[in-house]
């Protein structure tokens, strides 16, 4: 056993110098995880709960060199983009998908090769692990290359198959030697953590930066992975606030009023058009969800909004209009679930004559657009990685 561990070892310890030479930002993130050999009734694989690389002994002697390399840098990835912090109340096993997608398709693009069992798919190529799980489908398959620590026991089943007939003899007792499932950590210390690597990750991309072996694609992807990415509604509620309607006047008030002239609110009257869109890949939930952020948004702003909802054409039942004072619902029964055409809101403002202050666009966007841009600003907020050939896009991240 001790000379198998040792084994082990060795080849993590081999794996993580290599990284240092060739992938310096990932080899620098790698040593900030001591390692830690792990009962395989419940690390069939490897693991971290962003303090320590947990590893099981006989999967690491199992694999070649390249993929240990990979597994190693797959955890310190993990820890560096805080998946551990930024789950909240996501369904574990859809979440722990998503954030191996993600740091799969970093490592790739950062010029490794993964493990033929690693998940990647191309249509998520630089969504982070919140975009990816808003547009995994509901049906996709496959199974993380760790364990995550945050996901419930029962998600990890098919990755334990190896371990099954040891965890089912009652007499066996935990080797000591061996580290024992950690347990989550709380609220406040997973802040702490998060905190702690992104200061790691900006101090591994010093440090990489400062070396001659990092190409200009890896500085990109350095450049991409430091650079803050704003949630949807903090970029959007800029727009909104620079239409309220409350501003301060100095206009003379009515002789009957005062003979002084005080600041007081007046009205501008802006008009926010909204269109949802319903085709089938869109959910009822996100829908929800998207409404509530621009109700939050709009109740401290106070504007006007007129709603559209569309999949390849506009639904007949609306517009629906809102005046400042009422919250935006959708109907009951939300029309749509077929295709994608982005065209037809815009064709029946513009035979309308209308022309309204904004007009912010929920959609996947795998459609028609216009041929050209209106008159008036457009907010694109995207469900996904296609990018709109004009106006202002804001992923759904």
């Amino acid at each position: 056993m001790i000379d198998i561990e040792q084994s082990a070892i060795s080849r993590l310890t081999a794996a993580r110098t290599r990284l240092m030479m060739e992938f310096p930002f990932l080899g620098v993130l790698a040593l900030r995880l001591p390692l830690r050999p792990a009962d395989p009734d419940w690390c069939p694989t490897i693991a971290t709960d962003a303090q320590n690389l947990y590893f099981n002994i006989g999967w690491i002697i199992s694999l070649k060199e390249y993929e240990v390399r990979f597994a190693i840098a797959h955890e310190a990835m993990h820890c560096a983009l805080a998946h551990f912090a930024r789950r909240g109340h996501r369904e574990s096993l859809r979440w722990n998908i998503a954030c191996d997608l993600a740091v799969n398709g970093i490592l790739m693009e950062a010029g490794m090769a993964k493990p033929v069992e690693a998940l990647y798919d191309r249509r998520f190529y630089k969504l982070s692990a919140e975009e990816i799980y808003l547009t995994l489908p509901d049906d996709y398959r496959g199974n993380t290359l760790d364990i995550h620590l945050d996901a419930n026991q029962e998600d990890v089943i098919d990755l334990a198959e190896d371990s099954e007939q040891d965890a089912e003899d009652p007499e066996k007792k935990p080797d000591p030697r061996l580290a024992q499932r950690p347990p989550r950590p709380s609220h406040s210390q997973l802040e702490t953590l998060a905190r702690v690597w992104k200061q790691r990750l900006a101090a591994a991309a010093q440090h990489a930066l400062r070396t001659s072996q990092v190409s200009d694609h890896m500085k990109r992807l350095i450049n991409r992975l430091l650079k803050p990415k704003l949630p949807w509604r903090a970029i959007l509620s800029p727009y909104f606030v620079s239409l309220a309607r409350g501003d301060y006047s100095y206009e003379r008030p009515s002789r009957r009023e005062s003979e002084f002239i005080f600041p007081r609110l007046s009205s501008r009257g802006s008009v926010v058009h909204i269109t949802l869109d319903s085709s089938g890949s869109i959910r009822k939930k996100e829908l929800t969800e998207f409404v509530s952020e621009v109700n939050a948004l709009k109740s401290i702003v106070g504007i006007d909004i007129t709603l559209h909802i569309c999949d390849l054409k506009l639904s007949d039942q609306g517009p629906w209009h809102f005046p400042a004072w009422q919250n935006m619902d959708l109907p009951k029964h939300v029309p749509g679930g077929g295709g994608t055409d982005l065209r037809p809101v815009f064709d029946w403002l513009d035979k309308k004559s209308i022309r309204p202050d904004l007009l912010v666009y929920f959609t996947d966007a795998e459609g028609p657009f216009p041929d050209y841009p209106p008159d008036y600003p457009v907010i694109w907020v995207i469900k996904g990685p296609r990018q709109p050939p004009w106006g202002r896009r804001i992923g759904l991240n």
